[in-house]
């Protein structure tokens, strides 16, 4: 078993590698869950009941260190949602969750990870530390916006957006939300003229989240006005916790690979030079809280990130990754304090302002004007620079031209963001970067353009973080024109200005693939052979044994592929379909040990690279104990999606 960040030694080290090894084995159990939970000012919380809804194990107290070992249901895999929930505290206190905001949080891996833990803050009913953090500020933004979300479904009527009867990301394992759901497509209870305002819808969110922590609503105005930050930023902020954080607290998360690190709020990046600059306005901010957080490395810290982007990268994660790309453990603390650190908190709020006043203006330059539109314009600026959606404004007006000449009239506010949206998509299609960072990306862009789609597997619509098409200068609805049929076509990627839309498909649903009858692209028979070889070249490489094409897994990675070329993205498990290992037993295959790689690009070497690139999927393809895989290959809309079904099959 590998010890990260540990050096060897004889004798009195002898025992602490026994105790290291132990550990991790403990925390790398598969099927249990390990929380750590503290409070707002990051102390641990010990004596806290707390359990996992479902038919898991017990609850269980938190020790001294807050720490806490939950049984998960069987077959519960990592990056699956688990919704706790709290059964006890020390002395009577009321507790509410901070982080996750909303209870819900991700399985983290069950191997032996830096990150294989899941924290959680609870604040004390009527603590006003809360507003000190800006954890604390995000759970009442959470609680604010999904509560007029929630009612803003309740009182509308089903529209083209809801026609696929998705349950909502915040419906999993949560009555109270899946009725909400259900509501959607429901008559509505009342007449459009008795539906409340949107600054009404406000008010009364705002009262419940101060009554839900026990504050008064002229407290948490105070806070959120000494916060700052257009009310748009904290809901990207909620998005990019629920998105990449797997719901926790965004501020402190970290994410490392062999060539970037990604952290806080904004997930900001070494490599692209965005977290650098909040370094240095920290360290001006506080001198002193900057070197008690990176100790002896300040001097070369600071000395490192007032240079150039080119030369202050490469330095910095070649000083705090090890040599398998892993973040070090003395770094991954110093960040992780650095993210709970208030000050800095507000510094990476701060950050976000003028981004999106470039967003904002490059809104404009486009004719856009609503609060989907804006969150659309700033996560490409956060990616690409904001000259970059202007540069698509020749484009765009093109393509309205020809709308209005196919369609016969001029295309609402959410036409134009498909339009804008489809430009980016052909764009990344052609940019020939790693499939995988490509397949995220459009993804995200689907999702902030259609206003609901699958990242990471999960189905999400912007409308639960209060996000909708609604004007950003008046807070008022923009009319659409909900056109179903113009709606599918720009959905399914039609330029106009590149030619007429495309036929209507038969039906408008989208049936979830689960076989491989009706594929949603031909099949590639030699393209699977090809994956084999590569794989089995790569085994060849390291002297290992090559696998042996097992039917039945085809099978098995076949009916996964049609899933992911109908969802256009890559995942290991979409919504109704099974676990990887309840699909192998579907197919009669005895496994004792398995895996599956997804990729997606543009031909199967490229494929085939940005898995190798890839540790995880790296491994899982030299993985010395497996002799079996099976392979499927789809082409569909210009793309190749790859399933590969590892086994060590036992007959």
């Amino acid at each position: 078993m590998h010890v990260d960040g540990f050096a060897y030694r004889w004798r009195a080290g002898l025992l602490l590698i026994v105790f290291l090894l132990v550990t991790c084995t403990m925390l790398a159990e598969e099927g249990v869950l390990v929380l750590v939970v503290m409070d707002t000012e990051q102390h641990p919380f010990a004596n806290v009941r707390i359990g996992a809804a479902g038919d898991g194990g017990s609850p269980q107290f938190t020790d001294q260190n807050g720490k806490a070992r939950l049984k998960l249901t069987p077959n519960t895999k990592p990056a699956a949602w688990v919704t706790l929930q709290l059964m006890g505290a020390p002395n009577g206190l009321d507790l509410a969750f901070i982080s996750p905001y909303d209870g819900r949080i991700r399985v983290p891996p069950f191997d032996n990870e830096q990150d294989n833990y899941d924290p959680v803050v609870l604040a004390k009913h009527g603590d006003k530390a809360m507003l000190e953090s800006g954890s604390g500020m995000l759970a009442i933004h959470a609680n604010v916006n999904h509560s007029v979300a929630a009612q803003k479904k309740k009182a509308s009527p089903p529209t083209s957006r809801n026609r696929w009867d998705y349950p909502s990301p915040l419906d999993y394992g949560s009555p109270r939300l899946l009725t909400v759901a259900w509501n959607i497509v429901s008559p509505p209870a009342h007449s459009p003229a008795a539906s409340p305002t949107n600054e009404e819808l406000q008010r009364a969110a705002l009262a419940a989240a101060a009554q839900k922590f026990g504050l008064s609503v002229a407290e948490v105005k105070a806070a959120i006005a000494s916060w700052g930050g257009d009310p748009l930023v904290w809901k990207l902020i909620l998005l990019t916790a629920t998105l990449e954080a797997g719901g926790t607290d965004p501020f402190p998360a970290i994410h490392a690979t062999s060539n970037d690190m990604y952290f806080g709020a904004g997930g900001w990046s070494l490599s692209e030079c965005s977290l650098q600059p909040l370094l240095l306005k920290f360290q001006k901010r506080d001198q002193k809280r900057f070197a008690e957080i990176f100790g002896a490395d300040t001097p070369w810290l600071s000395k490192t990130i007032s240079g150039p982007c080119e030369v202050s990268s490469p330095a910095i994660l070649k000083r705090i990754l090890d040599d398998s790309g892993h973040l070090q453990p003395t770094w991954r603390d110093r960040f992780r304090k650095l993210g709970y650190e208030h000050s800095f908190q507000r510094v990476q709020v701060d950050q976000m302002m003028p981004w999106m006043a470039s967003a904002q203006n490059a809104a404009n330059e486009l004719g856009l004007q609503s609060e989907q539109a804006l969150a659309f314009c700033y996560d490409v600026a956060e990616a690409h620079g904001a000259n970059t959606i202007i540069r698509q404004r020749q484009n765009l007006l093109m393509d309205v031209a020809a709308f209005q000449q196919r369609i016969g009239r001029q295309p609402d506010e959410q036409e134009k963001l498909l339009m804008l949206a489809n430009r980016f998509i052909q764009r990344d299609k052609e940019s020939g970067r790693n499939p995988m960072s490509t397949a995220s990306s459009i993804a995200r862009t689907t999702l902030l353009s259609q206003g609901q789609g699958v990242v990471f597997g999960t189905h999400y619509d912007v409308e639960d973080f209060g996000i909708g098409m609604q004007d950003t200068q008046t807070g008022a609805d923009l009319p659409l024109n909900n056109d179903p049929t113009v709606l599918q076509q720009l959905q399914d990627g039609w330029i106009p200005s590149e030619g007429p839309p495309p036929a209507p498909r038969a039906s408008q649903a989208r049936p979830p693939y689960t076989s491989i009858g009706e594929p949603p692209g031909p099949f590639d028979p030699a393209g699977e052979k090809q994956v084999v070889e590569l794989i089995n070249q790569e085994r060849t490489k390291q002297r290992l044994q090559p696998l042996a094409v097992d039917p039945r897994l085809t099978h098995a990675a076949c009916k996964h592929t049609g899933l992911l070329a109908a969802h256009k993205t890559v995942s290991h498990q979409f919504e109704g379909e099974p676990p990887v290992d309840i699909r192998f037993a579907n197919e009669n295959l005895a496994v004792d040990q398995g895996g599956e790689n997804t990729a997606v690009g543009k031909d199967v070497p490229s494929a085939h690279k940005g898995l190798m690139d890839d540790r995880d999927h790296h491994d899982n393809i030299l993985n010395p104990n497996y002799n079996a895989v099976g392979v499927c290959v789809i082409r569909s809309g210009g793309q190749l999606y790859v399933t590969e079904d590892f086994a060590h099959l036992s007959n």
